[in-house]
């Protein structure tokens, strides 16, 4: 499993996620998803379009850095997310809480309206 910072401003941060989301994945990626997203306190968006899968451990990290960047009045979209990922986003009814989108500039524009 791989993090990649896209953008981190004053504005937005913007990752992208790559790899399996098991046990292992989210495990490893962990402290530097949450470093990079919840940490910087910043509008967040998550592209998962290279994540082949996903289990409740990674929906775990997502929801952590949720939870903490809502706290603070923060939005945070996932973008692009694979079928089998998007379904099991829907499944777990994560769209209440996250935005899900597969538009980047959509998902900015959206996450960007709770930051005003």
């Amino acid at each position: 499993m791989e993090i990649k910072v896209i953008r981190s401003d004053d504005e937005i941060s913007h990752v992208s996620l790559v790899g399996r989301m098991d046990h292992n994945g989210a495990t490893e990626i962990e402290q530097a998803f949450v470093a990079a997203t919840a940490g910087r306190q910043k509008p967040t968006v998550v592209e998962l379009g290279e994540v082949t899968f996903i289990v409740s451990l990674g929906i775990r990290v997502l929801l952590g850095a949720a939870k903490s960047l809502s706290a603070n009045g923060h939005k945070i979209a996932l973008v692009n997310s694979q079928p089998l990922v998007a379904e099991t986003l829907r499944l777990a009814k994560l769209d209440d809480i996250f935005v899900l989108t597969n538009d980047v500039d959509d998902a900015i524009e959206q996450i960007s309206e709770s930051a005003g």
